[in-house]
């Protein structure tokens, strides 16, 4: 006995010692110059073998399951609303003398599973026995234990159902008889699975309805930047104008427009600062840099008034510039109506002695050619002919 007991912890002890040489072994190879190939970074380069797409494998079993889950939640919810149609978990139901007790009534509306046809529970593997009794799924018929099955309450049924939204048909509300097999069930019976497609399906019917906080907070800063960038424009104009020392707007209208616009870009500030992490912060930073850094500084107190002063300098300087310039206008055209005037005259003069098919004659002394603004020179007398001598002439 004792040597059988020596000879195993002396096999126990030499294996233990050839693990040993062996890790040994390995560890100063490892560390030993890299030899034979043995570097991953020396292997060749090896080309990209034969591959096979999945996808459409993927796609036709994700659709196939898609459809199997909304044919099995409008199942249930169809079952469901039968269930409540009743009236049979409503306490308050109307009283009919016919009437068939309440799991009669269920096992009518839904069909169950016979008894014997399931030995054990499908969800815990345990087998039903006095002490574990079957229940009945009241959605899809099948059996379980207490421990497996859970209870759909009518208020969460109502809620799913859309039955307390306006438009849709209310539950019964009367008193009702109940017969002997009528339980005090706390609501509805339901395997898991089907509390499970209840659950997911009201999950999804909230998430349509809620925002996500990201999208909330986004929309709450594009707000807040559609509010800014229409009041920058109202004080851009103003400050403008009391920097040019305009008397039109008040400093301290002026400085709560100010004080109300940083306040929205400090908004914008926070907000993009809680949703850094995905990629809106970089946007809301440069609308910022755009925006908020660019807005015109308000003169101080002491300062309005000499502005005011150079204001109203710049703008009498101005008018008698304008005055000025009206001025030399007119006297320029003045001068070009009387140039003008000269010119007609003149030509005038020069139609009037000129030969022509019937000649008329008119003799002008030089009196009246001297009123009229010409005198006798010689030029004139060589120019123009005399009158008699103009009217024995044959053309």
């Amino acid at each position: 006995m004792f040597g059988k007991a020596k000879r195993k912890i002396m096999d126990k002890i030499e294996s233990s010692e050839g693990d040993g040489a062996i890790v040994e072994n390995v560890d100063s190879a490892l560390e030993g110059p890299v030899s034979r190939g043995v570097d991953p970074f020396l292997w060749d380069h090896q080309e990209f073998g034969a591959s096979r797409s999945r996808f459409r494998e993927f796609r036709d079993r994700r659709d196939a399951e898609i459809d199997r889950f909304v044919v099995e939640t409008n199942k249930i919810l169809i079952r469901l609303e039968k269930l409540l149609r009743s009236g049979v978990h409503v306490l308050d139901s109307p009283a009919l003398p016919a009437r068939p007790g309440r799991k009669s009534l269920e096992r009518s509306l839904v069909p169950w599973i016979a008894d014997s046809e399931v030995k054990i529970c499908p969800l815990c593997k345990k087998q039903f026995n006095v002490a574990r009794r079957r229940h009945h799924c009241r959605l899809c018929g099948g059996i379980m234990c207490a421990k497996c099955s859970a209870y759909v309450s009518v208020p969460f049924s109502v809620s799913v159902l859309k039955l307390d939204q306006p438009g849709s048909h209310g539950l019964p509300r009367r008193a009702k008889a109940r017969s002997k097999d009528d339980s005090d069930e706390a609501g509805i019976r339901a395997c898991q699975a089907c509390m499970d497609c209840l659950e997911r399906y009201d999950k999804q019917e909230k998430e349509k309805k809620t925002k996500p906080a990201v999208v909330q907070l986004y929309e709450k800063m594009k707000s807040c930047m559609a509010e800014a960038e229409s009041l920058q424009p109202v004080y851009t104009k103003m400050a403008d104008s009391i920097n040019l020392g305009d008397i039109q707007y008040d400093l301290e209208e002026a400085a709560h427009v100010r004080a109300k616009l940083l306040k929205m870009y400090e908004s914008v500030d926070i907000i993009s600062k809680k949703i850094a992490a995905l990629g809106i912060r970089a946007y809301a930073t440069g609308y910022l840099q755009e925006n908020m850094f660019t807005l015109p500084n308000l003169p101080p107190v002491d300062k309005i008034s000499k502005l005011q002063e150079e204001r109203a300098n710049s703008l009498a300087r101005k008018a008698a510039e304008e005055k000025a310039q009206r001025e030399r206008a007119m006297q320029e055209r003045l001068q070009a109506a009387k140039l003008q005037q000269h010119r007609r005259q003149g030509s005038g003069d020069l139609n009037r002695n000129e030969p022509s098919g019937k000649v008329k004659t008119v003799q002008q002394t030089p009196e009246s050619v001297v009123g009229n603004g010409w005198g006798p020179s010689p030029y004139h007398t060589r120019l123009f002919p005399r009158p008699h001598a103009a009217a024995n002439r044959h053309y």
